[in-house]
C-alpha cells in the first residue's frame, strides 16, 4: 500500500508564517528601539532645555544684582535751592544732589543724561523756573519746558517716579534782611501762574505734585522772612520746612529719628 505524499504547497505556507513571524518580531524589535530612540532625545532636549532656562535665569539674576547696585533712591534735580539744600543732613538713604546753582529749564534739559539718567533713581524730585524769571522768560516758555523735562525723563526712565514741586515764593519787600538785586525781577503772580499749570498737567499725566508755595508762605502772600536768607534762597529754617512736606510725600523717616533708634537698641 503507498503511503500519501504531503503536498509540497503546506511546507511553503507553514515557512512563509515563519517568515511573516521574524518580519513582524524584526518589525516590532526596530518600533521599540525607534521608540526608545525618541524617548531618549526627547528627554535629552527637554533636559538641554531646564538647563539652558536655568543658565538664563542665573544670568538674569546676575543681571538684575549688577543693575540694583546702580540703582539710587532719590535723585533731586534744581538749580540753586537744590544745590544749597543740604540732603545728607535730612536723609539717610541713596540719594544724590543734581542741583547746580544759575540754572534754568535749559540747562536741565541739556544735560539729563549726566544729571538724571545715569543714576537709574527710584524717584525724582524736580525743582526748576526760578532762574527763567530771572532771564526774563516768558511763563508759558517754562510751563513748556518743565512739561518736556518730565516726559523726556519718563521716556528713558518709565520705572522712576516723578515729584514735581511747586516754584517757591519770593520776598521783594523792604525789609532789611532783603536783597533786591538777588530777587530781580521775579514776581509772586508769574511764580503762581507757573504752579497752576503744573498743577493741572500734574494731575491729568498722573505725576505727584508737591504744593510747597503755600508751605513757605507769610500771611502777606510773600516767602516768610525765616525761611529765607535774602528773599530767594532757603535759611535752614526754610529747609526744614521743605523736608517736613518731603519727608512725608515721599514716605521717608526722619534721619534723626533712625539714628535715635539705632542708639536706644545698643542698651538692649
Amino acid at each position: 500500500m503507498n503511503k500519501k505524499r504531503k503536498k509540497p504547497y503546506k511546507r511553503e505556507k507553514a515557512i512563509d508564517k515563519d517568515k511573516y513571524f521574524i518580519a513582524f518580531v524584526i518589525v516590532l524589535i526596530l518600533l521599540i528601539i525607534n521608540l526608545f530612540t525618541l524617548a531618549y532625545y526627547k528627554n535629552k532636549e527637554k533636559q538641554e532645555k531646564i538647563e539652558y532656562q536655568k543658565r538664563q535665569e542665573e544670568k538674569l539674576k546676575a543681571l538684575e544684582t549688577k543693575e540694583k547696585n546702580r540703582y539710587t533712591d532719590i535723585v533731586f534735580l534744581g538749580d540753586s535751592l537744590t544745590d544749597y539744600y543740604d540732603l545728607d543732613k535730612y536723609y539717610d538713604t541713596k540719594i544724590v544732589n543734581s542741583g547746580v546753582e544759575g540754572w534754568t529749564t535749559d540747562d536741565i534739559l541739556n544735560n539729563l543724561d549726566e544729571k538724571v539718567f545715569k543714576y537709574y533713581p527710584k524717584k525724582l524730585v524736580l525743582l526748576i523756573g526760578t532762574n527763567d524769571l530771572r532771564d526774563e522768560k516768558d511763563t508759558k516758555y517754562i510751563i513748556e519746558n518743565i512739561k518736556k523735562i518730565v516726559e523726556k525723563i519718563k521716556k528713558k526712565r518709565p520705572y522712576t517716579k516723578i515729584y514735581i514741586e511747586s516754584l517757591y515764593p519770593i520776598n521783594n519787600t523792604n525789609d532789611s534782611k532783603i536783597s533786591h538785586d538777588m530777587v530781580g525781577v521775579r514776581k509772586n503772580e508769574d511764580i503762581q501762574e507757573i504752579n497752576k499749570n503744573i498743577k493741572n498737567y500734574c494731575s491729568k499725566n498722573n505725576f505727584t505734585y508737591i504744593n510747597m508755595y503755600k508751605e513757605l508762605l507769610d500771611n502777606d502772600g510773600n516767602l516768610k522772612l525765616e525761611y529765607t536768607k535774602e528773599g530767594l534762597h532757603m535759611s535752614d529754617e526754610g529747609y526744614k520746612v521743605i523736608t517736613e512736606k518731603l519727608k512725608k510725600v515721599l514716605k521717608i523717616k526722619w534721619k534723626a529719628v533712625k539714628e535715635t533708634l539705632l542708639f536706644l537698641f545698643t542698651f538692649i
